[in-house]
C-alpha cells in the first residue's frame, strides 16, 4: 500500500482553466483566509520552503476538486493547537466542522464529509470491503499469516482498485492526504515524517440486529510498535451519521490522563501516538460507524525494539517512575494494568476469541512474574497530569 502511495502511477484529470479559475474561487470561499488554498504551484522538496510556520503555502499542485478539498480538511485538522496537544498528551481532538468560519462556509465543510461518506455506503454496497482480523505473529495450518476475524467490523484499503471505480472521490481525496504529512513538517517537525509517507483505509461498522449481543467494536489494542513498521502517527476522521449510538473511541494516555472518550460525530478528527496510545472501541449500539483513518510514517521504524535500562532502587520513586514509562516498559505496564478489561474486549469482539484470550493470558502471567512488583507503583502514578510518557 506504502508503495502505491509513494510510487503509484497517478492518474488525474485537469480542469479547463477557466473551470478551474470559478472553482478555487468557491473553494476558497469554504475556509477562513488563512486555510484557504493558495493557487497552483509545486511545494519544492526542502522543508526550508515554509517560511511563515503560520501560514504554509501551496502543499502541492491543486489538479482536481478533490486534491483542493484533501489539503483544505488537512489544513483544518493539522494546526498548532493539535500539534501542542499531540507532543504533550499522546493525542489531539478537533472538529472540522467547526474550523471553516461562519455557518455557510461550515456548511460547505460538511458536504465534503458527507461526499465521502457516500462513497464509502456505495463501495460497500459495491462489495469492496472485508473483515477486519487480528493478524497472528504464528502461522496457520497453512504456513500463512493466521487471523481472527472481528464480528461486524469491516474495512477497505483506499488504494484498491475497487475503490478506485466505485469511490473514486473518496480514491482521489486519500492520495492527496500527503498535505497532512507536509503541515506536520511544519507544525511537528520533530516527529521526522517522511514527505509522502501514508496510508489509508476505511472502516464500516453496522449496528448488530436488535435481538443480538452489541459486540461489534475493537478491542484495547496499540496500531504498531517500534520495529514492527515506520507507522508513528494515526489520523482518524469520523463519517458518521447523527443517528450513531455508541462506536465511542476510548483512549488511554494513562498515567498522565484517564480515559479519554470520544463520540464519532461527523467531521471529528482524532491524533495519537500509533505505538504508544491504547486504544479500543465501544460497541455499535445502532446506525453505522464510518470513518477514514491515516497512518503517517516515520523516516525509520524506530531502532527496533527499546533496550530496557537498568532497574532503578524501589525506595527512588521518580526513578521507578520514570522507568516505568520507557518506551521499553511502558507497553506492556499498560497491558498489565488494563489486564481484565483488554480480556475482556477480546471475547466478546472476536468471532473466535479462544486462541486470542489464551495468548494474552500467557503474556500477562509472564509480565506479572518479570513486572509485578511494579504493578501498584504504577497504578498509584495516575491520573497525574504530567508529561511522563515520550509519546514518540
Amino acid at each position: 500500500m506504502l508503495t502505491m502511495f509513494r510510487r503509484g502511477i497517478r492518474v488525474v484529470r485537469l480542469l479547463p482553466e477557466e473551470s478551474f479559475k470559478r472553482f478555487t474561487s468557491s473553494v476558497a470561499s469554504i475556509f477562513p483566509p488563512e486555510a484557504t488554498p493558495p493557487p497552483p504551484g509545486a511545494l519544492p522538496a526542502a522543508r526550508t520552503v515554509f517560511d511563515d510556520p503560520h501560514l504554509p503555502p501551496a502543499l502541492s499542485t491543486p489538479c482536481s476538486e478533490a486534491s483542493l478539498l484533501a489539503e483544505s480538511l488537512a489544513r483544518l485538522i493539522v494546526t498548532q493547537t493539535t500539534c501542542d496537544s499531540l507532543l504533550k498528551n499522546g493525542f489531539a481532538v478537533s472538529n472540522v466542522l467547526h474550523g471553516g468560519g461562519d455557518d455557510n462556509n461550515n456548511s460547505k465543510v460538511k458536504s465534503t464529509l458527507i461526499r465521502l461518506r457516500d462513497d464509502i455506503d456505495n463501495l460497500h454496497a459495491r462489495g469492496g470491503f472485508h473483515e477486519n482480523s487480528t493478524h497472528l505473529a504464528k502461522p496457520g495450518e497453512d504456513g500463512k499469516q493466521a487471523r481472527v476475524a472481528k464480528r461486524g467490523v469491516y474495512e477497505a484499503e483506499l488504494a484498491d482498485d475497487a475503490t478506485r471505480i466505485h469511490a473514486p472521490f473518496l480514491y482521489q481525496f486519500a492520495r492527496e492526504a500527503h498535505a497532512l504529512n507536509s503541515l506536520f513538517g511544519v507544525y511537528c517537525p520533530s516527529l521526522n515524517l517522511k514527505s509522502r509517507g501514508i496510508s489509508a483505509k476505511v472502516q464500516r461498522t453496522a449496528a448488530p440486529p436488535p435481538d443480538a449481543p452489541a459486540d461489534h467494536h475493537f478491542p484495547m489494542h496499540f496500531d504498531t510498535a517500534e520495529g514492527v513498521d515506520e507507522r508513528v502517527l494515526t489520523c482518524l476522521v469520523y463519517l458518521s451519521d447523527d443517528d450513531v449510538e455508541g462506536g465511542e473511541l476510548n483512549l488511554m494516555p494513562y498515567p498522565q490522563h484517564g480515559e479519554q472518550t470520544i463520540t464519532p460525530s461527523l467531521g471529528t478528527a482524532v491524533l495519537f501516538s500509533s505505538r504508544r496510545m491504547l486504544h479500543a472501541t465501544m460497541p455499535i449500539r445502532s446506525g453505522v460507524r464510518r470513518l477514514l483513518t491515516f497512518w503517517l510514517w516515520a523516516q525509520d521504524d524506530g531502532g527496533g525494539v527499546p533496550k530496557a535500562p537498568a532497574p532503578p532502587s524501589l525506595s527512588d520513586e521518580d526513578a521507578v517512575r520514570e522507568y516505568l514509562c520507557h518506551p521499553a516498559l511502558y507497553r506492556h505496564m499498560l497491558k498489565l494494568h488494563f489486564a481484565d478489561a483488554w480480556r475482556a474486549g477480546l471475547l466478546t469482539s472476536h468471532s473466535n476469541s479462544d486462541v486470542l484470550v489464551a495468548m494474552h493470558d500467557k503474556e500477562v502471567a509472564l509480565l506479572e512474574k518479570v513486572l509485578g512488583q511494579y504493578r501498584k507503583t504504577f497504578a498509584d502514578m495516575g491520573p497525574n497530569g504530567l508529561n511522563n510518557v515520550p509519546w514518540f
